[in-house]
């Protein structure tokens, strides 16, 4: 997705490409933080030090990519905790 990226303190830097940055701040962000979209977020903090399985993980984040536009092709969450996420607007 085109769209304005900024530097880390708020300054406009250009238009470019900022799916990454989306993939990104859905992940981070709770339900309500985002006052223009405030459904739209896993919270992925909460799932540290908890039972929940890959599965519920993977499950999570792909309804609320797909929630957002994005097509899912793939996500994977190791057994140490990285996730790497195959999908597009």
């Amino acid at each position: 997705m085109i769209d304005t990226l900024f530097d880390i303190e708020g300054k406009l830097i250009s238009l470019g490409e900022s799916t990454r940055t989306h993939q990104q701040d859905i992940l981070i962000m709770h339900k309500g933080w985002n006052k223009f979209a405030p459904h739209l977020a896993v919270g992925i903090i909460d799932f540290v030090d908890d039972d929940q399985n890959s599965e519920t993980i993977k499950s999570a984040i792909t309804f609320e990519f797909e929630r957002d536009g994005m097509t899912v092709n793939n996500i994977v969450v190791s057994d140490n905790g990285k996730i790497n996420t195959d999908a597009n607007y």
